[in-house]
């Protein structure tokens, strides 16, 4: 590759950067505005735990990754930052580290939401209850999503793990 067109890529790459930095600020902007309650942006809450780099790279996984969410309510926990949202009606949970590396992200759905095989494994394994919840958990580190199932039958209430298509009993309450 020759000077100039490292050159012009090294350009193109950092206007691209100002544009996408002044979209998300116009973005905050316009949510900061609105009636409800924020957490403010991820800059307050980070406070001195978060550098700008760090920052930066939240923000461009978060906003590059979820669409057309509702308002954001950014949170410090004791490993990095946690945002939740609301995606088309679906809770999601995000998590960061502090050095601004998207950790694992959780979603929660009323009723069943599985792939066909993992839901009949559910059904003949669990047959006469009925699923109230289903959290779907994707993690950084793998391919593989986790679902975890809160089911029901009578006042018995079941947390159930399902991992590489394996169905363990995590949690069992008789109410």
């Amino acid at each position: 590759m020759d000077y100039l067109t490292f050159t012009l890529i090294a350009v193109a790459v950092l206007v691209m950067g100002i544009l996408v930095i002044g979209q998300l600020r116009a973005y905050s902007r316009k949510n900061a505005s609105g009636s409800d309650q924020s957490s403010g942006s991820l800059q307050d809450i980070a406070g001195s735990k978060l550098d700008s780099k760090a920052i930066l790279r939240v923000q461009d996984h978060f906003y590059s990754n979820f669409m057309n969410f509702d308002r954001p309510v950014w949170q410090v926990t004791d490993h990095g930052i946690a945002v939740k949202c609301k995606i088309n009606g679906t809770a999601h949970l995000v998590y960061y580290k502090w050095d601004g590396e998207w950790k694992s992200t959780l979603r929660r759905y009323t009723g069943e939401v599985l792939p066909q095989v993992i839901s009949d494994s559910v059904r003949a394994e669990f047959m006469h209850y009925t699923i109230s919840c289903t959290e779907e958990v994707r993690f950084s580190d793998s391919e593989e999503t986790t679902n975890i199932l809160y089911i029901q039958k009578g006042n018995k209430h079941l947390e159930v793990i399902i991992e590489n298509n394996e169905i363990t009993i995590m949690n069992e309450k008789d109410l």
